[in-house]
């Protein structure tokens, strides 16, 4: 299904030992709701699977996009993944990103 192919290698992977993904334990309740088991597959009347429409769908349909937009969909496609995605910090209160080559993106 795409949205594991798109959040494995972000969730799962390291970036110099680091976790690549990070979610706030206070930040983020819906999305840590929806991680945690509140996203939920049903199957269509094709027998396709498909997400349950709700705000826990919304949510992790929010963050593939994110996943895609910083390039993690170019490994779908048979593209090679962009290397100089790198975390950045921001103050408290201004929201993280990544910088993809000198450029913030999130």
């Amino acid at each position: 299904m795409a949205v594991e192919s798109v959040l494995g290698g972000p969730l799962d992977g390291l970036i110099r030992g680091l976790p690549r993904f990070v979610l706030s334990p206070t930040g983020c309740p819906t999305l840590k709701a929806a991680m945690c088991g509140r996203y939920r597959i049903k199957k269509n009347a094709l027998g396709d699977p498909e997400p349950i429409k709700d705000k826990y769908s919304d949510i992790c349909d929010a963050l593939q996009y994110a996943f895609l937009g910083i390039g993690e969909g170019r490994s779908m496609v048979g593209l090679e993944a962009i290397s100089n995605v790198r975390p950045i910090r921001t103050s408290p209160g201004l929201g993280s990103g990544f910088r993809l080559g000198g450029r913030k993106v999130g």
